[in-house]
Order: C-alpha cells, then sequence, then structure tokens
C-alpha cells in the first residue's frame, strides 16, 4: 500500500464493504459479527496510522435556486431535444422542481430499471394538490402539493403496488 495512491479511510472501508458483499452473496450469510469489528478496527486504528489515511469528507454540492432556474430555463426556452411524447417534457419540469423542492435523491423518484429490475417512479398518485384559504387573507387561496416519496432507500420492497 505504500506505493498506492490511496490517501481516504473511506476508499478502503467502501472496498471492505464490497468484500462483505460478495461474502454474503457467496455463502448466504454475513461474515461474522466479531470479524467484522475486528476488520473494521484494524482499517481505522492500524491502517489509518500506518498510512496517514484521510477521514475528511468531500463537500457533496447541492442545486442552488440559480442552478435550479438555469436547468429550467434551459430545458423550456433553449432545449432542442425532440421527446418521444411531448408530456415527457412537462414531467422532466416537474421532477426537477419536486427533487429541488423535497430534497429527496433521484432514486426515491425514479427508480433505475436497469439496477432494480423495474421502471417505478413517482405516479400520480403519489401527489395531492390542496386549495388552502389564506389565513391572512382569508379572499386568497394558496395552493399546497403533498408529495408522497415512495421508493425511499430501504423501503423499496415493502411496498404493495
Amino acid at each position: 500500500m505504500d506505493t498506492s495512491r490511496v490517501r481516504k479511510h473511506s476508499y478502503i472501508y467502501s472496498i471492505w464493504r464490497v468484500i462483505k458483499t460478495l461474502y454474503r452473496w457467496d455463502v448466504g450469510m454475513p461474515i461474522d459479527a466479531v470479524v467484522n469489528e475486528e476488520v473494521f478496527n484494524y482499517i481505522t486504528n492500524s491502517l489509518v496510522e500506518k498510512h496517514q489515511l484521510d477521514f475528511s469528507v468531500r463537500d457533496k454540492l447541492t442545486l442552488s435556486v440559480n442552478d435550479l432556474v438555469s436547468l429550467l430555463h434551459y430545458h423550456w426556452a433553449l432545449d432542442t431535444s425532440i421527446f418521444p411524447n411531448e408530456r415527457q417534457r412537462l414531467q422532466l419540469s416537474f421532477l426537477l422542481l419536486v427533487l429541488a423542492y423535497t430534497g429527496a435523491r433521484p432514486g426515491a423518484i425514479v427508480e433505475c430499471g436497469l439496477l432494480r429490475g423495474s421502471n417505478k417512479a413517482l405516479r400520480y398518485r403519489d401527489v395531492d394538490l390542496i386549495v388552502l384559504r389564506d389565513p391572512d387573507n382569508p379572499q386568497y387561496r394558496i395552493l399546497v402539493m403533498i408529495v408522497r416519496v415512495v421508493l425511499n432507500k430501504g423501503e423499496r420492497d415493502n411496498e404493495n403496488s
């Protein structure tokens, strides 16, 4: 490892997670908890000290309001792509807005068919539009959208649809 370019603790630990997954697939049961703890301690203590592994976490940038406006402007005003059905242009715009406003992971809104063997996505029945009376000014109405995110990580197999 002295000649390796590996400098992050998280990289070594992610390799250990892959090994544990492969073991579980091959043997049909997880690695013993004691072994798992010993390897984890070896990674976080011995390897970190010996190779000066870094524990820092890189910032994961999020979409700003200006980025969203730029994306939507390009999508509606400048994009020359032809959609098989123009309804899909509207759906893409809606999905961008839902992702921005809910902070949901993209996989919680649209599931990749290649990865999971399905093409599940947010459906119309997962969205409710409600008109409420404005408490400050009763003659005005407020439009509220309730989005039920049903493809959350770890909860996908519990869906009965």
